[in-house]
């Protein structure tokens, strides 16, 4: 029993610094994307963040099996549309604290989708936790003028793809070489960006300059906030229960908001703020099942009446 707390301790912890790491990402990405276009930003993160996991988890990549292999890259390709989308969003949108609380909606659709996937019906407290999202989501992105800016909408995309990302992160997990599969994961998003790269963005490498100043920022995105946290996150999720992971990872945009305000000059409404509480209110409330308080006492009370 005590190494079981330990152990549970040891996961919250990981999952802690995970989100405080990835909350920091959001302005130190949007400070790149004024210096280097999105898919090189993504292209330099993921292949350098999955060669170095790769070099110390070679031997549990070599234990993968097809069916794991598969997964890694399924978890690869939904990580590239999750950061795609993200990235894009802050460039477009310009507000790192914004498209942080817009991504950390995930949180409300993972019961969603564990019903799409694994026939897991979403509660009462689901669907309030959807309303309040929505409306908190509609605080956070409606301008003065009634009209939806894209990069919010991207970001909030972003958030449904994150939830696949946790659903198939599962089965890597399950598959026995859990560090051997993120490896294989997070290099498959850095190929596919860096073709998408070239793709698209090769008009603008003779403009690209590289100094200490721009290269710092995508070294700390690549081994701090891609090769360590998404470390802690896959351990920790393995360590924890579903609703603790969830609650901490919720907090990414809380840190995420926070770092954008304090040092990436994103500016606070009174509109935004009570977006902000109600979103995060809303992942409260889904993943503590706070909700459920309501229907045990209206069950009760049911009860009563019978007798």
């Amino acid at each position: 029993m005590e190494k079981a707390k330990k152990r549970s301790a040891a996961g919250r912890a990981l999952l802690f610094s995970a989100t405080l790491i990835w909350g920091s990402s959001f302005f130190v990405t949007k400070g790149s994307l004024d210096d280097f276009p999105v898919f090189f930003v993504l292209t330099f993160r993921f292949l350098i963040g999955g060669a170095l996991l790769l070099a110390v988890f070679h031997q549990d990549a070599w234990r993968l099996t097809w069916h794991g292999f598969l997964w890694a890259m399924l978890l690869g390709a939904v990580t590239v549309a999750a950061y795609v989308l993200q990235t894009y969003g802050i460039d477009i949108s310009g507000s790192a604290s914004k498209s942080a609380f817009l991504t950390g909606t995930y949180c409300v659709f993972v019961p969603f989708m564990g019903y799409v996937f694994f026939r897991e019906k979403p509660g009462a407290h689901h669907v309030l936790a959807a309303i309040m999202c929505l409306i908190g989501v509609g605080l956070i992105s409606i301008d003065g003028g009634l009209s939806f800016n894209a990069g919010d909408l991207l970001s909030l995309a972003g958030g449904i793809f994150f939830a696949l990302q946790i659903i198939v992160g599962k089965k890597v997990i399950q598959s026995g070489a859990m560090m051997g599969g993120l490896a294989v994961a997070l290099l498959a998003t850095g190929v596919v960006c860096g073709i998408c790269s070239v793709l698209f963005e090769s008009e603008a490498y003779h403009a690209m300059s590289f100094t200490w100043k721009n290269v710092i920022p995508l070294l700390y995105l690549a081994v701090i906030c891609t090769c360590a946290a998404q470390s802690f996150q896959i351990v920790g999720q393995k360590l924890t229960s579903a609703n603790e992971t969830a609650v901490i990872l919720s907090l990414e945009s809380v840190f995420g908001a926070l770092f954008g305000v304090a040092f990436g000059g994103d500016a606070v409404t009174a509109r935004m703020i009570v977006g902000f509480v109600l979103v995060f209110a809303a992942v409260l409330i889904c993943e503590t099942k706070m909700g459920r308080v309501f229907e045990r006492k209206k069950k009760t009370k049911g009860e009563k009446e019978d007798d």
